[in-house]
């Protein structure tokens, strides 16, 4: 009963960011509407969910990416060649379907009966970021350690990984498009309020 707490709040989380929170920033910041931007991610988002897996949907990023800025006449050789620049470069950073698992720490202050202090914050969100550049599965016991919560707590996040996987991977992808789209904006001096 405790882990549905957590799954239905990584969710929410993750539907609120993916549907709501980036799409309106790219609305907000860049020419392309709310609207543009979940037609154009769809396809990628759906197959992000079904295999739980970024990489593949990279090429489909790249060129949903083109079309959008096709359409707002701001397409062109050097445009689309940012795109395929920028596209592989944002994969490699921490995003935020990884920075999301950072509610799974949370939740083990919560599960343990050792809730994380205001004051370890700062320095759990720092450090997690930075954990967060390798792989989830060594990073999760880091943070954990970090706020001495037991170790044991990681098999809850193992065990759970399957499910999350398919949203965090929804997160990344909704990233990849927004900062895309907000970095080609910027670079052709189309960013507007």
């Amino acid at each position: 009963a405790s882990m549905q707490v957590y799954l239905i709040s990584y969710f929410a989380l993750c539907l609120v960011l993916t549907f709501a929170v980036l799409p309106w920033i790219v609305a907000s910041v860049t020419p392309i509407t709310y609207w543009q931007t979940i037609q154009m991610s769809k396809a990628s988002l759906v197959t992000a969910f079904a295999t739980g897996n970024i990489f593949i949907v990279l090429p489909v990023i790249v060129e949903e990416c083109k079309q959008v800025m096709k359409s707002h006449n701001t397409g062109g050789e050097d445009t689309d060649t940012l795109i395929e620049i920028l596209v592989p470069i944002a994969f490699t950073f921490p995003n935020i379907g990884k920075l999301t698992v950072m509610l799974f720490v949370l939740f083990a202050g919560w599960f343990a009966g050792k809730p994380i202090s205001p004051e370890a914050l700062p320095a759990l969100a720092f450090s997690g970021l930075l954990a967060l550049f390798g792989d989830v599965y060594v990073a999760i016991p880091f943070m954990l350690d970090l706020v001495r919560l037991p170790s044991d707590l990681f098999q809850f996040f193992v065990m759970s990984g399957f499910l999350t996987g398919k949203f965090s991977s929804m997160v990344a992808v909704m990233n990849l498009f927004a900062l895309t789209l907000i970095a080609i904006s910027l670079f052709l001096g189309k960013l507007r309020y």
